[in-house]
């Protein structure tokens, strides 16, 4: 995670109307009823792979969907959106490959009064005392310290719902084994897209946490250790929306996650923290197999996909089978 300047108030706003067109969770498709396997070298050259674009919400989700060489049309594969691996691995898999994004300027502005407060407002005054944060996170007091950050990464990873719908309509698209990743941000979209109740057979989530509050309190893009005290409103939205408040909400979903203990961007009590509490939540629903934490001591925040790519392609040929 890298950067400078903090989100602007417009983001927040805009925010109102993203959400409203992620719209109600989506109904999970009927079963296909023949599925063949995942076979390594199946299929042709990942530079014979086949793109299509992608266009929904009326141009806020924008992406693409690449379908490998050689598939057969009556056969339908599975797919992973927004690999973190090098998406030739996955195509000669014969894993479809989906991306998208939400963009923003597609969206209707909204009212100035609502992007901005009045000037001299005492709200502006006391926020203009205490900035803190940096990047995404930086946020003019350390009431709403990452209240931006999440708030678009929940619009976003909200939005996976509306592209597995799509998805399910395509035909190469195996829509009962589809799967998501992510890394960093991208990871916390992934646990916005599972607490959003995003059908996924599988996912993984590298370099991300699901204990919000320990990541706020201890990661040096946030707080780095300082004390944690949340605007009353913003602490109850982001605990209804935290993955360690809510870990029944990801279990029907087979998770891997990939962390390193020289990631100074994700702190260490946060992941154990969120592996305390998700490991058991998987054991009492009778699926302790479909949770696997991925520990790598010696690990950076950029090492861990080059170092974790074979126990991701694992997860995938395990899971989207």
């Amino acid at each position: 995670m890298q950067g400078a300047a903090g989100p602007s108030s417009m983001a927040l706003a805009w925010l109102v109307f993203a959400l409203a067109l992620v719209g109600c969770g989506p109904t999970r498709p009927q079963p296909v009823s023949e599925r063949p396997p995942i076979e390594v070298g199946a299929f042709g050259p990942a530079s014979a792979a086949v793109e299509q674009p992608f266009v929904l919400q009326n141009g806020w989700i924008r992406g693409s969907i690449t379908i490998p060489a050689g598939v057969d049309r009556g056969s339908p594969r599975p797919a992973v959106i927004n690999p973190v691996v090098d998406p030739a691995a996955l195509l000669e898999r014969g894993i479809v490959v989906v991306r998208y994004r939400p963009h923003w300027g597609a969206l209707p502005r909204p009212p100035r009064s609502a992007a901005r407060a009045e000037p001299g407002s005492a709200g502006e005054k006391d926020s203009a005392e205490k900035p803190v944060g940096v990047w995404l996170f930086a946020s003019p007091s350390p009431r709403v310290i990452g209240q931006a950050y999440f708030r678009l990464i929940w619009a976003s990873g909200a939005a996976a719902a509306t592209v597995v719908r799509h998805l399910a309509t395509v035909e190469v698209i195996d829509a009962e084994r589809i799967g998501m990743a992510g890394i960093s941000t991208n990871g916390f979209k992934v646990y916005s897209a599972l607490f959003a109740g995003t059908p996924l057979r599988a996912a993984v989530i590298v370099g991300a946490c699901g204990d919000y509050h320990s990541f706020l309190q201890d990661s040096p893009v946030a707080l780095a250790g300082g004390e944690l005290d949340l605007e009353p409103d913003y602490e109850g939205w982001l605990v209804e929306r935290e993955p360690v408040s809510r870990p029944e909400s990801l279990i029907g979903t087979a998770l891997l996650l990939v962390n390193g203990g020289k990631d100074h961007v994700i702190p260490t009590d946060c992941v154990e923290r969120s592996s305390a509490v998700l490991r058991p939540a998987y054991e009492a629903a009778g699926a302790t197999e479909k949770f696997r934490q991925v520990w790598m001591p010696d690990a950076t925040h950029n090492e861990l996909v080059g170092e974790g790519t074979e126990d991701i392609l694992s997860w995938w040929e395990r899971w989207l089978r």
